[in-house]
């Protein structure tokens, strides 16, 4: 089971810089708007 779970591990590592630039785009796109 590891196999898989490792995969997925690696496939979110991977993805990890992109989703948190797009959060931090998103929270900087929401707190403009909250002002």
């Amino acid at each position: 089971s590891s196999g898989p779970c490792k995969a997925l591990l690696v496939k979110y590592i991977g993805f990890c810089p992109s989703v948190v630039s797009w959060m931090m785009a998103a929270l900087t796109a929401s707190d403009a708007m909250a002002r």
